[in-house]
């Protein structure tokens, strides 16, 4: 049994919880399913212990829908290797699939009790299934308050800025602390630590939170303050509104929430790095093997990126030099980076050119109306293939490593890109100038 208010969101108050890619069909979320081989009597008092505590607890206070099932014959885990190798090692005769929207794998807790400890254990699978599913709704209220900042400051002002939302805050605080166990905090301990706040986070500090939200839903991935703060105006959020959010998205935007929500824990999680690394000697006859090249390693292998056009190369070198200059990343500003741009492409590929080569890349046609030229989406496009193929290749994730769009910008952490002395000193050298 954890401790819940220090321990990271994902760690359950009980039990392990084992993710796979693929889900077990026969299962349904938030039902919590007695595993075979236990004996009649066992199974009899978990039923009354699960109908007690949900009468008890009454359902207005959870978020999810819980509903208690025997499962009277083997379950196939066929496609779930991880899951049943834990429930064999943990000997568990509980599992609870979990509600997490936020995710594209799914997520099971598992966990092996007793009939004496069944009072003190139905509860924690409950609270540990009700934290996750909480926190995983507000992932995805980040993200998508990122691209709709407007609607989502007019839903989060809807049911916060509310008498209502306030009575039934507080109704909900000192029923909590009746029943601390189900007061499903997200981590508090934590968030103040971020907010640098050493006593109680007032309803002032919440009010002027709000303030800040739109501005939040923009640098949250990028800032650990933002971050917090909206996480503290979330958190304050009961049941009702986080189920309103959650059937407010359709099935498009679910997917899209946790395809980012995904890369960026990709990106936090790599055991691979982007190294540019200072050849020297541009290879005659290859047209994007110039005196840099990138690869992408692991530390023990390398793979080459092999880009089809040497512009690609460039606009790819801008990004990475955004990142590792700046603590806190936007789209990217290609004015900004014109002359540096310039720079790059004499001492990368030794163009002289590299004023009209830009000029190309930012502008979609020419006087003459020519969309075939080298633009930026081509470039991009090139890009998301060429460092594809190459993290194919190392048997790595790609996804932090590559942009979708003009507005969008790399996940991979800043620490995972290296950058040699000969290219910093040119960099260090522009930078001078502006």
């Amino acid at each position: 049994m954890n401790i819940m208010d220090n321990s990271p969101i994902d760690a359950p108050a009980i039990g392990k919880i084992v993710t796979e890619s693929f889900e077990v069909e026969q299962l349904t979320d938030c039902h919590l399913y007695l595993l075979p081989s236990n004996t009649k009597a066992f199974a009899n008092k978990a039923t009354e212990v699960f109908g007690m505590l949900m009468e008890k607890m009454g359902a207005s206070r959870l978020l999810n829908d819980y509903k208690f099932d025997i499962i009277n014959e083997s379950l196939s885990f066929d496609n779930q290797p991880l899951l049943k190798t834990a429930i064999n090692e943990e000997k568990a005769n509980f599992i609870l699939p979990l509600y997490t929207p936020d995710k594209s794998e799914k997520q099971y807790l598992i966990v092996r009790s007793e009939e004496k400890d069944l009072f003190a254990h139905i509860p924690l699978m409950i609270y540990t299934s009700e934290r996750i599913s909480k926190y995983s709704i507000m992932e995805q209220m980040k993200w998508y308050g990122q691209d709709n900042p407007e609607a989502m400051q007019d839903f989060i002002k809807e049911e916060v800025d509310t008498d209502a939302f306030w009575k039934r805050y507080a109704a909900a605080s000192a029923s909590n602390m009746m029943h601390p166990t189900f007061g499903m905090a997200v981590s508090k301990a934590a968030l103040k630590d971020k907010l640098g706040i050493k006593g109680k986070i007032t309803h002032l500090d919440k009010l002027k939170m709000m303030e800040r939200i739109e501005e939040n839903f923009v640098k949250s991935h990028r800032d650990e303050l933002a971050d917090a703060e909206l996480m503290v105006v979330f958190s304050s959020m009961d049941v009702h509104s986080l189920r309103k959010f959650a059937n407010m998205l359709n099935k498009n935007q679910r997917s899209k929430l946790a395809e980012i929500a995904n890369v960026k824990k990709l990106a936090e999680n790599a055991s691979t790095w982007l190294e540019v690394r200072f050849a020297g000697k541009i290879e005659s006859g290859h047209r994007t093997k110039g005196r840099y090249r990138l690869y992408i390693t692991d530390g023990k292998k390398d793979e080459l990126v092999e880009f089809d056009s040497s512009d690609s190369f460039l606009v790819y070198l801008l990004f990475l030099i955004d990142k590792v200059l700046k603590d806190e990343v936007d789209t990217l500003d290609f004015d900004k980076y014109k002359d540096l741009f310039v720079k790059l492409s004499w001492e990368v590929y030794r163009f002289c050119d590299g004023e009209e080569r830009f000029k190309k890349i930012t502008k979609g046609r020419n006087k003459e109306g020519n969309a075939r030229e080298r633009r930026l989406s081509d470039c991009l496009g090139d890009i998301k293939i060429s460092v594809s193929n190459a993290c194919n290749k190392l048997g790595a994730l790609p996804a932090p490593y590559i942009i979708e769009d003009a507005d969008e910008h790399l996940y991979v952490e800043k620490q995972d890109i290296m950058l040699p002395k000969e290219l910093t000193d040119v960099i260090n050298k522009w930078s001078a100038t502006i």
